[in-house]
């Protein structure tokens, strides 16, 4: 028999609003008293609970994006940009991220690893 789920739908809006502050996914679970991998379980189970982490996430990087925004025009000398860089390379990665391309092609002689850095 199958044990029941703690998971509510409440929890969908509760998490976009979390992630909206810039508060991250893992630090969800302390303020509805969940574990991170019953969270991560939900995420599977619950389309609408994973439809709401994709919008809650899209919220996240709007948080940070505005903090840069604010530093970068000069109203809030506060800010700590690594402090708002850091979630954006890391949760945001494949935004964000230092992007790397590896090229793998086999010649005659053996297999050549050719290593190329920029955008995409």
């Amino acid at each position: 028999m199958p044990k029941p789920t703690t998971y509510k739908k409440k929890y969908c809006q509760m998490l976009i609003d979390h992630m909206s502050e810039g508060l991250s996914f893992g630090s969800f679970g302390g303020v509805i008293d969940a574990g991170l991998s019953t969270t991560y379980e939900w995420l599977k189970n619950f389309p609408e609970f994973k439809e709401a982490y994709q919008r809650a996430k899209s919220k996240h990087m709007l948080h940070f994006e505005k903090l840069l925004n604010k530093k970068a025009a000069g109203t809030n000398r506060n800010i700590d940009l690594g402090g708002c860089i850091f979630p954006l390379k890391t949760i945001h990665h494949k935004v964000y991220g230092d992007k790397k391309e590896i090229e793998l092609r086999q010649e005659v002689t053996g297999i050549v690893f050719v290593e190329k850095e920029g955008e995409e």
